[in-house]
């Protein structure tokens, strides 16, 4: 299941909380320069878990994440 969604009574529906994150990302790259190994470590910092419950984030999550986001754009 992509980022941004959950499944629910087996339904896939938006994931709010993960959209917000996808926001925080394009935001902290396209208008702050941030790379994404800054953009994980501030993720990892304030205890934003991944898709998979993870508490540390990797610069690889947050370029596939944001890369699916700017061709659904």
């Amino acid at each position: 299941m992509k980022y941004s969604t959950k499944k629910v009574r087996g339904k896939i529906v938006p994931h709010l909380a993960e959209q917000r994150v996808i926001k925080t990302i394009m935001d902290m790259r396209d208008r702050h320069g941030l790379s994404f190994q800054k953009i994980a470590d501030f993720f990892s910092g304030i205890g934003i878990p991944t898709k998979r419950k993870q508490r540390k984030w990797n610069k690889e999550v947050i370029r596939c994440i944001y890369g699916n986001a700017q061709i659904n754009q």
